[in-house]
C-alpha cells in the first residue's frame, strides 16, 4: 500500500496562497495542497495592509499567472532609504539604500495592497481547479461590495470568456472597467470586445492572461505584444496590440484575426476585429476615453445538418464599426 503525501501550509495570507498556487502547479492533481487561514473566510479580503514586493517576486506573481491582475493597482519603488532616526531629527543617518531597475525598465520592487493579492490568488487557483462557477461568485461578490472597483469588473470580464451564453455580459463588464480604470498598460484585447466570438475555449490566439509574463506599472512606456496559433482544418489566428502611456494620456491599438475551415463542409469561419483606445486624465477623479471599434465576421453553416440529403449551406456575415466617446 502507497503512503498518501499531502502538503499542509498554516497561514500566510497571499504568501501562503501564492506557494499553494505554485505547488499546484508545479506538482499537479496527484499531490493534494491544502491551505489552513481563517482570514480567507472574509471574501473579498478586507486586508487594509500593503506590502513592498521585491522584482524576484513579482516575477513569481507573473510566473503563476496573478500579476496581470493586480498590476494596475501596483506602485513601483523607485527608492527606498534605511534609517533609525525620528521623523523630527535634524540628522537622519542613512544606514541602506534601495535605488533603480534589476533590469532596464524594471524596479526592485512594487507596493502593493495586500486585498488585491489574495483576491486575485484566490481567483485564479479556483480557475485552475476548474471552478469556473466559485470563480463567478468571486467576481459577483467583489462587484457587488465595490461596484466602483475597475478590477472587479474586469475579474468578472474575464471569469466570463469561457462562459457560453455569457458574451453581452462580458462585454458590459468589460465597458464598466474601461470606464473605471486608471492610465495604466494593460492591453485592451480586441476579442474581449465582441459578443458574437464563435470561437472554441483555447481555439484562438490571445488567452485572457496573455498580458501576465509582461512588466506592468504606471511609467511612461510603449509596448507591444504578439501572439498566434496554427491548426490543422486551415486554422490559424494572430493577434497585435500596441499599448503606452506618456504622463496623462494612455491608448490602445490592436487587431485580432482568426480563420478555420471548420469540421466538417461548409462550417468555415472568418473573424476580424479592430480596436483602438485611447484615454486622457484630467484631474485625479475625472478622465475622457474615446474608442473606435470596428468587427467583421463571416461564419458559414448548414441548415437543417441532420439531414444530409436536403442540407442547405448558408454563410451569415456580421460587420460592425462604432465609435464611443465617454469619461469619469
Amino acid at each position: 500500500m502507497s503512503a498518501q503525501r499531502s502538503i499542509v501550509i498554516g497561514g500566510g495570507a497571499f504568501a501562503g496562497l501564492a506557494l499553494a498556487l505554485a505547488l499546484r502547479q508545479g506538482l499537479g492533481a496527484d499531490i493534494p495542497v491544502i491551505v489552513a487561514d481563517p482570514a480567507l473566510a472574509t471574501r473579498p479580503s478586507r486586508d487594509p495592509r500593503a506590502t513592498a514586493i521585491v522584482a524576484a517576486c513579482r516575477r513569481l506573481f507573473e510566473a503563476i499567472g496573478v500579476w496581470g491582475e493586480v498590476a494596475a493597482d501596483a506602485q513601483p519603488i523607485l527608492d527606498m532609504v534605511i534609517t533609525d532616526s525620528k521623523l523630527e531629527d535634524a540628522t537622519r543617518p542613512v544606514f541602506l539604500t534601495f535605488a533603480g531597475y534589476v533590469e532596464p525598465g524594471e524596479p526592485f520592487a512594487h507596493m502593493v495592497e495586500n486585498r488585491h493579492l489574495i483576491d486575485a490568488l484566490v481567483a485564479r487557483i479556483y480557475s485552475d481547479l476548474g471552478f469556473e462557477q466559485l470563480a463567478l461568485v468571486e467576481g459577483w461578490k467583489s462587484v457587488s461590495i465595490d461596484p466602483g472597483n475597475f478590477s472587479a469588473h474586469r475579474f468578472l470580464a474575464d471569469a466570463y470568456f469561457d462562459q457560453p451564453r455569457h458574451e453581452i455580459a462580458r462585454v458590459s463588464e468589460l465597458l464598466q472597467s474601461q470606464l473605471l480604470q486608471p492610465l495604466n498598460l494593460t492591453p485592451l484585447q480586441p476579442q474581449l470586445l465582441d459578443d458574437k466570438l464563435f470561437v472554441l475555449s483555447g481555439a484562438g490566439p490571445g488567452s485572457v492572461g496573455f498580458n501576465e509574463y509582461n512588466r506592468l506599472y504606471a511609467s511612461n512606456a510603449v509596448v507591444l505584444r504578439l501572439d498566434g496559433l496554427v491548426g490543422g482544418n486551415s486554422t490559424r489566428g494572430d493577434q497585435a496590440v500596441v499599448a503606452g502611456i506618456r504622463d496623462n494620456v494612455s491608448f490602445s491599438v490592436g487587431q485580432f484575426h482568426y480563420e478555420t475551415r471548420g469540421f466538417q463542409p461548409n462550417d468555415a469561419v472568418r473573424k476580424n476585429f479592430y480596436d483602438a483606445f485611447l484615454q486622457a486624465t484630467i484631474s485625479p477623479q475625472t478622465s475622457l476615453q474615446i474608442e473606435y471599434r470596428n468587427s467583421d465576421v463571416t461564419r458559414q453553416s448548414v441548415l437543417t445538418p441532420f439531414d444530409p440529403d436536403n442540407a442547405l449551406p448558408i454563410s451569415d456575415r456580421f460587420r460592425n464599426e462604432g465609435v464611443r466617446v465617454g469619461g469619469i
